[in-house]
């Protein structure tokens, strides 16, 4: 009987680690695409600025 509830609660412990894991990755995922998706928004303002003053010194 001991072992019986050993191996449930090992096997609900794995099962919960790989729910977290799995969560895990995707959570990353999202925020790093949400970053990456912010830094071109970004690159792309400061390459209009800097046309910008380009052409204002020709």
């Amino acid at each position: 009987m001991i072992k019986f509830d050993c191996t449930i609660f090992v096997q609900l412990l794995n099962t919960v680690l790989l729910i977290g894991i799995i969560y895990f990755i995707f959570y990353i995922l999202i925020k790093l695409f949400r970053c990456i998706k912010r830094n071109e928004d970004r690159i792309k303002k400061i390459e209009k600025l800097l046309e910008k003053d380009n052409q204002r010194n020709k």
